[in-house]
């Protein structure tokens, strides 16, 4: 998860947003006030850097436990 901390905050926002929306991107997007096309884009880079399939509980679990360390 090192990656990810070298990301801008809107990169590791979108992903703290989508945890809390049950990665529903619509609501996501609608709390962050982004267009879905955005939140799709922030969790596709969040994936790329971090190796992790945020479609996979395990991988979504050991996200929330680094946001929740950050």
């Amino acid at each position: 998860m090192g990656a990810l901390w070298g990301v801008s905050r809107g990169g590791a926002g979108g992903g703290r947003g989508a945890l809390a929306h049950n990665c529903s991107w619509a609501r996501t997007a609608e709390a962050l006030h982004l267009h879905v096309n955005t939140v799709h884009y922030r969790i596709r880079r969040i994936q790329d850097l971090t190796g992790r399939d945020l479609t996979r509980l395990d991988h979504k679990l050991d996200l929330y436990a680094a946001l929740l360390c950050r």
